[in-house]
């Protein structure tokens, strides 16, 4: 059977790309021989952790519940973030059935280098899931793997310096690659999934059109390379199934909205949000929502009122952005949902005493997928991928059901459509 590998370029969405395709002749050689999506849209709020678990299970947020990258754990009265070992265990997170699992159970391995929230994943076999500090990677990287790398002198030890600082993410992502190619091609995986970082963390910090993103870019793309060459080497390119794919684009930034300076200092002393980008999440302090008669409604009426302001969304309006309208089990679902326009991102600083001040990012995502910035790509090569297609659009939803195909499972994973099946892939069908 054939083997495959599933891989996310952070951020490098349509627009960005087609900037960048020019310095970046191994992908564009995937997309020109094989299988293009040209825009694949991608979930609400544009974030990674949310993102990569619609890839996994094929569902909205309102099925598998991790709404963004961050919410509020209203029995700790403090912020979650998704990479918090504490929080990021999968399987205690979601009850839908993920890819890694529905492999799992058809006798096949599944290992994963660096994609988000896979703590705890069922089913994964070798894993080193994504975190930023290294007590983290040593905890909760799989022992004998971590042990195996260790001895093998790959620097794992450097993992949590490489990934918490934007500038190192380049050494982290060459360290994830040789990892995946390692197991990949001494461990056999059936499926690999892996995460690349760099081309995010300079479109936050130096902007779209900026040449440190192009820079990026072209490391990638010889990251991308090298491991095709290693692939070809150790003979198994006529056997590899490999997805290219981006979870999100992003949009330039100016300021950044300070959201709950701007609440206290309106009065709104028992709210509390929650920065998810160019988006965040409102809370009320109190149980069962505790909301004072009116409360809701007049924050959404200010909110409403300020330029920075693209909608705010109440919960009986969240089907509209596939969030559920009922509370899910861990009591994060938001009370309302702010998105702002192009231009603003919302803070997460503590500390801050100002509502707005000019944006330390010069770019960022978290958006309506419905925005242009937002669409991700993706691009697919192998014997079980038609040759010479383009797909105008798709979902990111997509995938799930795309790679069951492949794989051949009979397990179908997700709401989306399969962007091709094995037997028309086989039968020259475009």
């Amino acid at each position: 059977m054939n083997r495959n590998i599933l891989i996310s370029l952070d951020a490098l969405g349509s627009n960005i790309l087609e900037s960048c395709i020019h310095r970046m002749p191994n992908l564009a050689g995937v997309m020109d021989n094989g299988l293009q999506v040209k825009r694949l849209k991608t979930v609400f709020p544009s974030v990674t952790w949310a993102i990569h678990t619609s890839v996994l299970t094929g569902t909205y947020p309102e099925e598998h519940y991790i709404f963004g990258n961050r919410v509020l754990d209203r029995n700790e009265g403090k912020t979650v973030k998704y990479f918090d070992p504490g929080y990021c265990k999968l399987s205690d997170l979601t009850k839908v059935k993920t890819l890694i699992e529905a492999v799992h159970d058809a006798g096949m391995s599944c290992d994963a280098v660096c994609w988000p929230l896979t703590q705890g994943a069922k089913g994964i076999r070798h894993n080193i899931p994504e975190f930023y500090l290294q007590n983290d990677f040593d905890s909760h990287s799989s022992p004998q793997l971590w042990n195996e790398l260790q001895e093998l002198n790959f620097p794992v030890t450097r993992y949590g310096a490489w990934s918490s600082d934007h500038s190192l993410n380049p050494l982290q992502d060459a360290l994830t690659m040789d990892i995946c190619s390692h197991l990949f091609i001494n461990h056999r995986s059936d499926l690999l999934l892996s995460h690349l970082l760099s081309i995010d963390s300079f479109l936050h910090d130096f902007g779209l059109d900026s040449p440190e993103v192009l820079w990026a870019a072209e490391y990638t793309d010889t990251l991308i390379g090298r491991l095709l060459q290693r692939i070809e080497e150790a003979g198994e390119k006529d056997s590899t199934n490999i997805i290219f794919f981006s979870d999100h684009g992003q949009a330039p930034i100016h300021t950044e909205l300070e959201l709950n300076v701007f609440l206290k200092a309106n009065g709104f002393h028992k709210w509390q949000g929650v920065s998810n980008g160019g988006s965040a999440f409102l809370y009320h302090d109190g149980p069962d929502r505790g909301l004072q008669p009116g409360s809701e409604e007049r924050l959404e009426k200010v909110l409403l009122s300020m330029p920075w302001t693209e909608r705010v969304i109440a919960r009986e309006n969240f089907q509209t952005v596939h969030f559920p309208v009922t509370p899910d089990p861990h009591g994060f679902l938001p009370d309302l949902i702010l998105e702002l326009t192009k231009g603003y991102s919302c803070g997460n600083d503590p500390a801050a005493t100002e509502t707005e001040h000019p944006s330390y990012y010069k770019a960022m995502h978290g958006y309506s997928a419905d925005q242009q910035d937002m669409y991700g790509f993706l691009a697919a090569t192998g014997p079980d991928i038609p040759r010479h297609v383009l797909i105008r659009e798709a979902s990111i939803l997509d995938i799930a059901p795309t790679m069951t195909a492949v794989l051949g499972l009979s397990d179908r994973i997700g709401t989306g459509t399969a962007l091709f099946d094995r037997e028309a892939a086989h039968a020259g069908i475009k």
